[in-house]
């Protein structure tokens, strides 16, 4: 009788072990998921943050290109209204000169 209650305390307590151990394994399941989301999450973060850093990069070197485009088309509108000032100012100069010449060979040919 005594072995009965023996084998009745030690089978209900291997059954409140496995209970617990089961109880343990299903925590420890539920910690991993939680751990591998919330990593999951970390690095999604820090992937948004390093695309918003090459954004911002981008952006910045973008802005500079455009810069310097912005100053290579005034430079070159500069150097063409010059061009334009300078053969209209010649045009001018040979019309006068030409003016001039006729001036002259009429004169020489009235007298």
């Amino acid at each position: 009788m005594i072995e009965s209650i023996r084998s009745t305390i030690l089978a209900e307590h291997e059954a409140m072990l496995r209970q617990e151990r089961t109880l343990h394994e299903e925590r420890v399941r539920v910690l991993h998921t939680q751990h591998e989301e919330e990593l999951e999450r970390v690095r999604s973060e820090e992937r948004n943050r390093e695309t918003a850093e090459q954004q911002v990069k981008f952006n910045e070197g973008l802005k500079k290109a455009v810069d310097e485009r912005e100053k290579a088309v005034k430079a070159l509108e500069d150097k063409t209204r010059h061009f334009k000032e300078e053969v209209n100012t010649t045009t001018t100069d040979h019309i006068t000169n030409l003016l001039h010449i006729t001036g002259v060979v009429l004169l020489y040919i009235l007298l």
